[in-house]
């Protein structure tokens, strides 16, 4: 089956993901390696993230709403059930957010004045052409890899995350238990919907998405170096 496939190129997808930081120098990367800067770049990386994950009730309703006027009705409820199980987890890293700024009032003036970074849009921009005009189904490649790295976060990198919120990332929590039983659902609609024979397009996808979250957080850090030169 074609998820299979996937699977065993998403694994090489996600394991890029971090490999921004070989593209500074090693003064950069030492400067970056400060507490002051990896906490900075840490809020400004949940910032993104928190701009991002807005958009994940759009696309899914932009999903329905072409597989409603296309007749797939059962694709259709798919993206409902999956809108319910999704729906408001923006306001679960707004409150992570919240707690890394200490105060609301700030945190909704910093997230006011803070843009999705270009890569991101890039890569929200990307899947709102396809759920609109092209394959809706192709969505499902982001709802896997974002549910498979968060379920696959080891407890090293979990409590690094965790050690940038006081108290701990309510987010992570809220996604590296629940998106356990995820994935399976992700992997039989792929095998619904893609044969072997699209497995190149579905290869360029996981690897235009690796690639976006890449650049964002390149982008993220070359601001804060820059902020901080």
């Amino acid at each position: 089956m074609i998820s299979g496939a996937v699977a065993d190129h998403l694994k090489t997808a996600i394991g890029s993901v971090g490999s921004w930081v070989a593209s500074f120098s090693d003064a950069a990367r030492a400067h970056m390696a400060a507490p002051e800067l990896r906490q900075e770049i840490g809020l400004m990386s949940a910032i993104d993230g928190y701009h991002r994950i807005r958009q994940t009730t759009p696309l899914i309703v932009a999903a329905i709403q072409t597989l409603d006027a296309r007749r797939q009705h059962d694709d259709a409820r798919f993206w409902v059930h999956h809108l319910a199980e999704e729906y408001g987890h923006d306001a679960v890293m707004r409150r992570d957010i919240v707690a890394m700024i200490g105060d609301e009032e700030q945190a909704s003036q910093v997230l006011a004045r803070t843009s999705i970074t270009p890569p991101s849009a890039a890569l929200v921009g990307f899947f709102a052409w396809q759920v609109r005009h092209d394959d809706p189904h192709l969505l499902i490649l982001l709802r896997l890899f974002l549910e498979t790295f968060m379920s696959g976060l080891d407890d090293d990198k979990a409590a690094a995350i965790h050690a940038l919120y006081p108290g701990g990332s309510e987010t992570v929590r809220l996604h590296r238990d629940a998106d356990q039983d995820h994935v399976g659902e992700c992997r039989a609609y792929l095998d619904r919907h893609f044969t072997d024979d699209d497995l190149p397009t579905l290869v360029w996808v996981l690897d235009y998405i690796a690639l976006c979250l890449n650049d964002s957080q390149s982008w993220i850090a070359a601001q804060v170096l820059g902020r901080r030169s």
